[in-house]
């Protein structure tokens, strides 16, 4: 699956895409979840910013990676002082990045194959989003694009995280140890 360019067609207008109450609502409730979260933070499928958004996350504390070029630009503009790297999620490695909390906020850990998953050190912690295997992301709805991306049950997250908890959030399943 080439993740590279899919979220380059929308990348101008994604945050747009997510001006509605239940979005707002639904970002609070992930912020407030995220709270007490440990820094430096590795943001995975930063896409234009939203973690720092909502956490206030200081530059130096911080660490963006995301296969989108084009949502880079976007998040570059919004938050110049932090850093970003742009890379195919598959060519994280996760060991030679400074970071006490690995984050993927909505469905972004659902475009990760799963040896790279995998490959997240289990004495950090996670905050991963993985879409339900039942779900048609709103973000294809709203902007019109199909996505291709990983489809993980709840059962197979148990098997490669069970070091963490799942909970069922709205149509994500959140792996944490947060």
């Amino acid at each position: 699956m080439n993740t590279e360019n899919q979220y380059d067609a929308i990348a101008e207008r994604y945050d747009s895409l997510f001006n509605d109450r239940a979005s707002i609502k639904e970002n609070e409730q992930v912020a407030k979840m995220l709270c007490h979260v440990q820094k430096p933070v590795m943001d995975i499928g930063c896409g234009t910013g939203l973690l720092i958004d909502l956490l206030s996350v200081m530059d130096d504390e911080y660490i963006g990676v995301d296969p989108s070029a084009k949502m880079l630009e976007q998040f570059r503009h919004k938050h110049p002082k932090h850093k970003s790297v742009n890379i195919p999620f598959e060519w994280l490695n996760p060991s030679q990045v400074n970071y006490r909390t690995a984050v993927a906020l909505f469905g972004s850990a659902s475009y990760i194959r799963e040896n790279a998953l995998r490959s997240l050190p289990r004495r950090r912690r996670l905050f991963l989003m993985f879409y339900k295997e039942d779900y048609h992301p709103v973000t294809y709805e709203r902007s019109g694009h199909e996505l291709k991306h990983y489809s993980y049950t709840k059962r197979k997250l148990y098997d490669m995280f069970p070091h963490c908890r799942i909970r069922n959030f709205g149509n994500y399943y959140i792996v944490t140890n947060v």
